[in-house]
């Protein structure tokens, strides 16, 4: 049991994670990088110079908290306010 709670409360950098049992996960959106990546492969089909294009770091990321697993340790997040953001990636999922 003692082992369970500890892999259980782990913070992942992937949803899959999350997805497997895990408590939450911190990670880049990846529909938003990937629509930067094709404004990227435009910029160069159309003759831009890859070494002349900004590199770019993600700007949007997704928190995810599995509340089964949070259920199962004990942990109280009800008590805690969620953003519309988190509650609507909740209803989603």
């Amino acid at each position: 049991m003692v082992l369970m709670a500890v892999l259980a409360s782990t913070m992942f950098g992937q949803r899959s994670g999350v997805e497997a049992g895990g408590l939450m996960s911190y990670e880049p959106n990846l529909t938003d990088m990937y629509e930067r990546a094709a404004i990227l492969a435009d910029e160069i089909l159309k003759g831009a110079k890859p070494a002349d294009l900004p590199v770019e770091f993600p700007i949007r990321f997704d928190f995810i908290i599995n509340l089964k697993t949070a259920k199962a340790l004990g942990l109280p997040w009800r008590c805690l306010p969620a953003p519309m953001s988190l509650t609507r990636a909740a209803k989603r999922g």
